[in-house]
């Protein structure tokens, strides 16, 4: 079955993630202090995408074409936004 096949894939790799990939980055580079004035526009972004993405996906759990480039509309302003930030065009997140 494609469906549990994605879901176990989905919970593999964020599992995988959690436990392998960011305690092995913790250990390279060692404590790293997190900036609140950073973090807390990033997590509004992050509620932001979840909420549409549910919003998106009320039907049916399929996503129609529109819904779609919804989505890819939304991607494509969270990465203009981030490149913005990293050279210095927007000033939302301070000390990045």
């Amino acid at each position: 079955n494609r469906g549990a096949t994605s879901l176990g894939n989905v919970l593999g790799s964020n599992t995988f993630d959690l436990l392998v990939a960011i305690p092995l980055g913790v250990l390279i580079v060692g404590e790293v202090d997190v900036n609140f004035s950073t973090a807390v526009p990033m997590l509004g972004v992050l509620t932001v995408a979840t909420v549409l993405l549910f919003v998106t996906l009320r039907t049916s759990l399929a996503l129609e074409k529109r819904e779609s480039y919804a989505l890819l509309v939304a991607y494509g302003l969270f990465v203009a936004w981030v490149v913005a930030e990293s050279v210095g065009a927007t000033s939302v997140l301070k000390g990045v």
